[in-house]
């Protein structure tokens, strides 16, 4: 990972925890981080970003639930790119909502074992954030 992308998405999971989510945006922040860094290589293409959000959409469409294209391509880009601006202008019940929808459709096809090492490594990150 490179520290500048996981410092601008730190400093935007903070602004959740100032919000009353008591440390619940930081672990989700670095979770989406560390499973979007997993995701995607470091040069992605916005069409492939919009690709892999469209699969998501579909996959969910009968749950009820639904992730809004834009935000989730933007989280994604933010999140690879470091170029975390273009989060301003989410607000943080969108963040945290398609960040969590994401994650289903990132982790959903993990083992037991690759599992429980991306927890640990989300609880690492997520107890250096705390920190700093």
């Amino acid at each position: 990972m490179a520290k500048g992308d996981a410092d601008s998405y730190r400093r935007h999971c903070a602004e959740l925890d100032a919000e009353g989510w008591d440390g619940f945006g930081e672990v989700v922040g670095a979770a989406f981080f560390i499973a979007a860094d997993r995701a995607f290589a470091s040069n992605v293409s916005t069409g492939e970003v919009i690709r892999f959000v469209a699969d998501a959409r579909a996959e969910i469409q009968d749950t009820g639930f639904d992730l809004d294209p834009k935000a989730a391509e933007t989280l994604i880009l933010a999140a690879k790119t470091g170029k975390a601006d273009a989060l301003e202008q989410l607000d943080q019940q969108t963040i945290i909502e398609n960040e969590m929808l994401l994650l289903w459709k990132f982790l959903g096809d993990l083992e037991d074992e690759e599992l429980n090492g991306f927890l640990r490594d989300v609880d690492t990150l997520a107890e250096q954030w705390s920190k700093e």
